[in-house]
């Protein structure tokens, strides 16, 4: 797995709760891409946003909210709406019910838009008991981007290399004279 997931951070409200006294595995079977499972061991509950930037204003970029029910062993005791810059993404989302069982991973994946100061806020408001996340990963245009680019330079020429990434069937390699394009 090329990715990397950071400690909580970014975030406004909320209590951030920790497994380690309790043992507990977390079914990630049924997910594509999951988090490392040690990720489904932490997670921030209650009323809360988060808001990460410098991402490029009017750019898309796939959310994945990874989730798991810890708590409660039944739908319906924990109900919560989701938002991202203010727009409701998902509605009286119940985590037990979506991943069928506690302690099994579920991740909803939400194209969103930076704002135009680069701004990405994800919000999470209480219907039933509290909101829940474990974890945010945030994709530009809703890919993975390759991971150790590395750019040799040549006689007129520059070779390109970089870790593979799983599940890609192809890559789109543009240039540009000026960062931030125009490619």
């Amino acid at each position: 797995d090329q990715r990397t997931f950071a400690a909580d951070q970014n975030f406004s409200g909320g209590t951030a709760w920790n497994a380690n006294a309790y043992s507990y595995a977390v079914d990630v079977s049924g997910v594509t891409n999951p988090a490392p499972p040690v990720v489904y061991q932490d997670q921030r509950y209650g009323n809360m946003s988060y808001t990460f930037n410098h991402y490029l204003p009017g750019t898309n970029y796939l959310v994945r909210l990874h989730f798991s029910e810890c708590c409660w062993a039944g739908a319906g005791k924990r109900v919560f709406n989701v938002y991202i810059n203010g727009q409701q993404v998902l509605s009286n989302f119940d985590i037990f019910a979506a991943a069928g069982a506690d302690n099994r991973a579920v991740i909803r994946e939400i194209m969103a838009t930076a704002d135009a100061n680069g701004n990405l806020t994800v919000g999470f408001s209480n219907v039933v008991d509290n909101a829940s996340i474990n974890a945010i990963e945030i994709l530009q245009g809703g890919l993975y981007v390759p991971l150790n680019v590395l750019a040799t330079p040549g006689n007129g020429q520059v070779s390109l290399t970089w870790n593979p990434v799983a599940g890609a069937t192809s890559y789109n390699v543009e240039r540009a004279t000026l960062s931030g394009g125009p490619y």
